[in-house]
């Protein structure tokens, strides 16, 4: 699993891209199951803070879903940064992005930023 930004230096909010990639590396099928439409979620936290978490603010279907990744395959989540600084919540300091599957299925990844 990765997190991905385009660039060190963000000039405006607009322009932030970050994906939630997700690689099967094994040589076996794997199969996820979720009992929603969410597959996963993703949180900032600043000094153990949460300012915000997806699972409270994004409505998900009420339909059970699975992901299927064949060997080498890999799945890419968009994570919309405009979403959690929508009202300008995000002030000088560092950040931490966690980015994970929901229902437990992987371990969380994170990557650190930082606003001036």
């Amino acid at each position: 699993m990765e997190l991905d930004r385009e660039s060190e230096e963000i000039k405006r909010v607009e322009d932030v891209k970050l994906q939630f990639k997700l690689k099967n590396i094994s040589n076996k099928m794997i199969v996820y199951r979720f009992p929603s439409g969410c597959q996963y979620g993703f949180t900032v936290t600043k000094n153990q803070d949460t300012i915000f978490d997806s699972r409270e603010k994004i409505g998900c279907t009420a339909a059970i879903t699975h992901l299927k990744l064949e060997p080498g395959q890999t799945k890419v989540f968009p994570i919309p940064f405009k979403l959690f600084d929508n009202n300008k919540e995000l002030r000088k300091g560092i950040y931490e992005l966690n980015a994970f599957l929901l229902e437990g299925h992987t371990p969380k990844i994170s990557i650190s930023f930082k606003i001036e």
